[in-house]
């Protein structure tokens, strides 16, 4: 097969015009036959002659051409191998992230779990890393491999090993050999799935050539993109302590390294961590004030660390989700939270002794200061990122301490002695938000109405101490003031800033004038009003915020307080307030306007108008996962408010992810009996339309349209009216796009619709007692009861005020027997059925037992 393969190829670059000479020819025809016979990976195995067949026209094409036409070449190949390899993993990555593989790769981890991961011996003692831990709790991020399925493109370890060959071949002939030549194979994380020591061996190869990535070479002879993929590989094989020395002194080379390792598993942040735990931190500190001095103040060291600090925390707090696995999982991710945070304060009280060396002359000391300050201030952001809940005093007690009130001194005094080093080195927004987190809000009034130094100083001298001191901590760094002292201290000062009408003014001795700019302090001060029971104080400062201090979070703050999924029954007494309930529509409009505005603009107090056409305004609000469930809790609460124009507009805006925001305001339009036939139909038509509505979603909003607005509305005997007609053929088709070709999901879809018409029947029958809306608001906040709670919107209040009233509520009970309702799902059901070829005749017994007559559900069995 060679030989001819190679002389067709031949003739072929024959009768082109290239010249087989020069060197964009070679590259051209070695890029057609990799396309050739590497592009089958990894679904197709790779062919046996492929590998054999580029061996021997990598062989004839480097036989020509000039040297540094040889290596610019050899560069070519062996981008070319890298490249199918990882296009195959890409691939590999992929489809293991499909539905039908999740399960196989989920077993797979678990039997992988007793493997230890690849780290290097140099690593040192401080190195927290959880040998024993499976690697599902890591950063999802990118496209992650994890070992098994390493192990499992064996396939593609030939093809690496192909890279290694041509090294070697390259250097028996002499082609000049860099960095560039080496990347490849080394940033594989294949290479050490045949060898541990297969990069080592690659490592010492390449340094051998005239010391190419010698920390003393200067720039020009190491190509920058060439030694971090060289980095890259050597941790991914566990070798971190070669991948240092290959950085040297380039803190940008060391944090590019770790930022790369990431994807390459999915565990990849466990090597990213030994490799910012095994750099020196004396040379961390270096850095920073190496870059004070010189005006440089990339801090690309400390950047890099506590990057690999925040993956390293993110996968902590991501294995304390599941708590199925006991307590001792709970334990242990607790403990290594701990020992984080303890990593870090080391790392800030190393950072702040460092900057109080001086430089000589006063501007190197004010660019040292600059830089200082910054570092300082990235390590305190981490460092309130990673506080656990239950160190939170220690928190405060390192802001007090860079403050100058630890030890007993007046803060005046102390700041003045420290020519306010530190003044920008706490962002009061990140320390608030820690505080928050650690469920300590009365804390965040007192950093933003009193003085926390003077509290601490006070404490100080009475010895008036009831914390609880953690082992290990330093008594000297912690805030020390009782929790009933902060307390009687927030009070005095919440009454005395509502009194003199300064509810919004930020006077806490602690906010710089940089604080008292940002939107941050002012929502968490909000929050915590609410949160220590203020509430009257909280609407006060929601309504008098000045509108350059409010932003979309201030909007959500404010839905939150009232709508968080809860099982508190105090909680939903709220929503019986008229008050409370105009403050979230307040919000509600003003965060749809800010958002559809594509900026963070502050409010303009412009009211926001509503649409009931049948085409929706395209939603362009982010939502997260909890913001949806409050939206769909505020779409409820107006349903049952009846505010009709509101309920349309949650449902304008609702996520893409709501499942229950357009139901709602379909059945809201439906039970309102006003226009309700056109906000219906278009709430339908939007379901139909987007591209993430459930079969459930579908079904229950078929049947409440079907049980108001039937197809056939006076009778079996009557015509059918052509815009419900229209509307139901639409609602089939995207029924049968759901459903596929699958007979159990239309067996789902038959019994989905038997299940919610029995039920609205049952529910229209039944009158909403006052009582019953009571307890209706009361169910709003409890997520487990969203479907009964909107299917409830289909009963009829049970005090009408007018004639018409009584007529609809008398409609609404003899409509629900009407045989139309279930003529119209029945010819809903053999309408899907026979777009898909499948069978709707299992049906016909549940509506027979609903009470369809037989001649009805007749229709359903095959003919």
């Amino acid at each position: 097969m060679s030989p001819t393969w190679l002389n067709a190829l031949r003739a072929y670059a024959t009768r082109t015009n290239a010249t087989p000479a020069s060197l964009l020819a070679r590259r051209h025809l070695f890029d057609q036959l990799c396309a050739a016979h590497l592009r089958g990976l990894p679904n197709a195995q790779l062919h046996p002659d492929a590998l054999a067949v580029l061996r021997e026209v990598r062989w004839s094409l480097l036989r020509e051409g000039t040297t540094a036409d040889k290596a610019e070449l050899l560069e070519h190949i062996l981008r070319q191998y890298s490249q199918a390899v990882e296009k195959a993993m890409f691939a590999a990555s992929t489809a293991s992230r499909s539905p039908d593989s999740m399960s196989g790769s989920t077993d797979t981890q678990c039997k992988q779990s007793g493997r230890q991961q690849p780290v290097s011996k140099s690593n040192s003692s401080r190195t927290f890393l959880p040998q024993d831990r499976p690697p599902q709790h890591s950063n999802r991020g990118g496209s992650p491999l994890s070992d098994a399925q390493l192990s499992e493109l064996s396939m593609l370890q030939p093809l690496l090993l192909e890279q290694v060959q041509c090294l070697v071949e390259a250097k028996v002939s002499d082609i000049p050999l860099s960095a560039r030549h080496y990347r490849y194979p080394l940033r594989s994380p294949l290479l050490a799935t045949v060898s541990p020591e297969l990069p080592l061996l690659v490592l010492e190869e390449l340094t051998q050539q005239n010391s190419a990535l010698s920390p003393s070479s200067p720039p020009s002879t190491v190509d920058w993109e060439a030694r971090v993929d060289c980095c890259v590989g050597l941790v991914a094989a566990g070798h971190v302590e070669e991948a240092l020395a290959l950085c040297g002194n380039d803190g940008s080379a060391f944090r590019a390294a770790m930022q790369r390792v990431v994807p390459l598993r999915r565990d990849g942040w466990r090597y990213a961590w030994a490799l910012a735990d095994a750099a020196p931190l004396s040379r961390i500190l270096d850095d920073a004030t190496a870059a004070g001095g010189s005006g440089s103040a990339s801090l690309s060291w400390l950047r890099g660390v506590l990057e690999a600090v925040d993956m390293r925390h993110r996968a902590v707090v991501g294995a304390r989700q599941p708590t199925a696995a006991g307590v001792g999982v709970s334990a242990s991710a607790d403990l290594e939270r701990n020992d984080l945070f303890e990593w870090v304060d080391r790392l800030r009280r190393l950072l702040v002794q460092s900057s109080k060396r001086p430089l000589t002359g006063a501007e190197g000391q004010q660019q040292q200061q600059r830089v200082s300050a910054t570092a300082l201030r990235l390590v305190m952001d981490t460092y309130f990122s990673v506080c656990p809940a239950g160190r939170w005093r220690d928190a405060v007690g390192a802001v007090l301490e860079l403050s100058g009130a630890i030890g007993g001194a007046p803060a005046a005094t102390q700041a003045a002695a420290e020519g306010n080093r530190y003044a920008d080195a706490v962002t009061m927004g990140r320390l608030m938000s820690m505080l928050q987190a650690a469920e300590q809000p009365w804390m965040v009034l007192l950093f933003f109405y009193g003085d926390s130094l003077a509290l601490q100083v006070a404490s100080a001298v009475s010895g008036s101490d009831s914390s609880t001191q953690p082992s290990g901590s330093d008594d000297a760094a912690r805030w020390r003031v009782s929790d009933n002292s902060v307390r009687a201290k927030v009070e005095e000062c919440v009454q005395a800033a509502r009194d003199a009408d300064h509810l919004t003014m930020a006077t806490g001795t602690m906010l710089k004038e940089r604080d008292k700019s940002h939107t941050a302090i002012y929502n968490h001060a909000m929050v915590a009003l609410a949160a220590t029971g203020h509430h009257t104080e909280a609407m006060l400062f929601y309504r008098t915020l000045p509108s350059l201090l409010v932003n979309s979070y201030t909007h959500w703050s404010v839905l939150r307080l009232f709508l968080r999924p809860t099982q508190d029954r105090r909680a939903a007494s709220a929503l019986r307030s008229s008050d409370n309930y105009n403050h979230c529509v307040h919000a509600l409009r003003h965060l749809i306007q800010m958002s559809t505005a594509g900026s963070e603009a502050p409010d303009t107090r412009t009211p926001v108008s509503n649409t009931d056409n049948d085409e929706q305004p395209s939603a362009s609000i982010s939502f997260t996962r909890d913001q949806s469930s409050v939206w769909e809790s505020m779409t409820l609460w107006a349903a049952l408010r009846r505010d009709a124009e509101t309920v349309s507009l949650c449902a304008a805006h609702a996520p893409a992810a709501s499942r229950y925001a357009h139901p709602i305001a379909l059945l809201s339009a439906a039970v309102a009996r006003g226009d309700g036939w056109s906000a219906v139909q278009a709430q339908v038509r939007h379901m139909c339309a987007a591209p993430r509505t459930t079969l459930k979603e579908l079904s229950l909003a078929t049947a409440a349209t079907a049980s108001f607005f039937p197809r056939w509305p006076d009778g079996t005997a009557a015509a059918e009216l052509p815009m419900r007609a229209e509307l139901f053929d639409e609602v089939a088709r995207s029924m049968a796009r759901l459903v596929g070709r699958s007979q159990s999901r239309m067996d789902e879809l038959l019994q989905l619709l038997v299940d919610y018409s029995i039920s609205l029947r049952r529910r229209r029958r039944t009158p909403m007692t006052p009582q019953d809306e009571e307890a209706a608001l009361d169910d709003i906040l409890v997520k487990e009861n969203i479907l009964a709670s909107t299917m409830d919107l289909a009963r009829p209040r049970a005090v009408c005020g007018s004639d018409v009233d009584k007529e609809h509520q008398a409609s609404d009970n003899d409509g629900a027997e009407e045989p139309s309702v279930w003529r119209t799902l029945v010819r809903v059901m053999a309408s899907v059925a026979e777009l898909q070829g499948l069978s709707a005749a299992r049906a016909a017994p549940a509506l027979v037992s609903a009470g369809v007559p037989a001649k009805m559900a007749i229709d359903l069995l095959p003919t």
